[in-house]
């Protein structure tokens, strides 16, 4: 879209310039195809366009470029930090996006990186659209952009405890085509390019809790109840601190989903079992997964190399510029004319399951 509304602080700045809208009425919020961009936010409430929202709301047609949430003391997403209304499908969201086209800014002569921006709670889940939800209902959407947990961290969405996700997808971040794996770009105060899409901070609960909220999924962290999931994937690179058990390349705390999703990001296992290299990395005993589905299933050839497409200009990485996304879109999945151009295209970077593995010099097993 070429219409937005850009908040009048300088988004340069990284400066906050927004306080989260909780709401606790029903609202129809019409985008209009239009964009917000430079929202930064940090406090301790709900992080988000909407902070908490216990009304029905019902968002629709909008692009969110470019946002930074922190939130200290609740959940945090790019739309929604948390919704609670129960009654019925408490929130409704299609054909929105969130992104971050800074990184294809040129300055200076030289393309710009996102790695500045984020979404991450320090006290509960993170989503890039939606930090926490009650039930809520998702299609035709998509997130691209940094998520940071301190319970649950989802591409899309942290915790959804009831409602649907459909024809929706999550882009990932990589250098140099790869991910970087490296714990430090997570906690340091300049956080590394191509670090760690989708990360969980959690602690790994024991006992009666162990199977509390430290979950990592490359679109959605946590289901503690039945969610349908539909036509969605995830190209991102997710880990959980809490231990192998908490992270997922779709759902953090599911290992299967209905077989028209997919999932080609990495995940990292940090308890592996294998011997731990010299001089030990961070985190330690390194080896990454990578999903060993069909490629015929989702590619619609049996290798990737035959899959190359028209270069697309919506990755982050410029590892990718000459490249062409090579798996199904969502569009792809299951098609409609009507789909937003986000949906027809792929937003973000993504990492082919098999040869650069070498690159990386980690051990790497099918999943």
């Amino acid at each position: 879209s070429s219409t937005g509304i850009v908040p009048i602080a300088d988004r340069s700045s990284l400066i906050p310039n927004y306080y989260s809208v909780d709401l606790n009425i029903n609202l129809i919020y019409e985008g209009n195809n239009r964009y917000i961009d430079g929202i930064i936010f940090s406090g301790t409430r709900d992080g988000g366009l909407f902070g908490a929202v216990s009304g029905k709301l019902i968002a629709k047609d909008l692009e969110l470029r470019n946002f930074k949430i922190q939130s200290t003391g609740g959940h945090a997403g790019t739309l929604v930090g948390t919704s609670t209304y129960s009654s019925d499908t408490g929130l409704e969201v299609t054909n929105v996006i969130a992104y971050n086209p800074k990184a294809y800014e040129i300055k200076d002569g030289k393309r710009q990186t996102d790695a500045d921006l984020y979404i991450e709670s320090t006290a509960g889940s993170a989503g890039g659209l939606i930090g926490s939800a009650t039930n809520a209902t998702v299609t035709n959407c998509a997130a691209a952009v940094y998520v940071e947990g301190k319970t649950n961290a989802g591409e899309l969405i942290g915790t959804l405890n009831g409602g649907s996700v459909t024809k929706s997808y999550a882009g990932g971040h990589t250098d140099g085509g790869v991910f970087d794996f490296t714990v430090d770009k997570i906690t340091s105060q300049d956080k590394g390019k191509g670090r760690i899409n989708v990360y969980s901070s959690a602690v790994a609960p024991t006992g009666a809790n162990a199977d509390a909220n430290a979950y990592a999924g490359g679109l959605i962290g946590k289901t503690p109840n039945d969610v349908t999931i539909n036509n969605c994937y995830s190209t991102c690179s997710v880990f959980s601190n809490a231990g192998d058990a908490y992270s997922n390349f779709i759902v953090g705390n599911k290992t299967d989903t209905d077989t028209s999703n997919y999932g080609y990001g990495w995940l990292y296992k940090k308890d592996s079992g294998k011997p731990t290299p010299t001089p030990t990395p961070s985190p330690t005993v390194p080896e990454i997964i990578y999903p060993d589905y069909g490629m015929e299933i989702f590619t619609g050839d049996t290798t990737i190399e035959g899959r190359k497409r028209s270069t697309q200009k919506y990755n982050y990485d410029e590892f990718w510029d000459n490249e062409g996304f090579p798996y199904k879109t969502v569009n792809e999945l299951s098609s409609a004319d009507t789909d937003p151009w986000f949906i027809k295209n792929h937003v973000g970077d993504w990492a082919y399951p098999g040869y650069l593995v070498d690159i990386v010099n980690t051990p790497a097993t099918g999943n």
